[in-house]
């Protein structure tokens, strides 16, 4: 999910608000971010995504050590 839309969908919340939120999800390892260039990219992690954002959630290739994109 893109940061954009999530704030979007959250107009009550301001951005502040709202990384502050992902930064405590992500010490707690449940979200990842990434940058892009335009925005940022919310991953869900482990079991805490809903399962219709499961399947773009990254997985990780251990031989590589790096995360890559899997679709179910």
């Amino acid at each position: 999910m893109m940061f954009s839309d999530l704030a979007k969908a959250l107009p009550d919340y301001t951005w502040q608000m709202l990384f502050s939120a992902l930064s405590r999800l992500s010490k707690q390892r449940h979200v990842d971010l990434w940058v892009h260039p335009w925005d940022y990219e919310v991953i869900f992690l482990g079991d805490t995504a809903p399962r219709s954002l499961q399947s773009h959630a990254p997985q990780r290739n251990d031989e590589r050590g790096r995360y890559e994109r899997t679709y179910i």
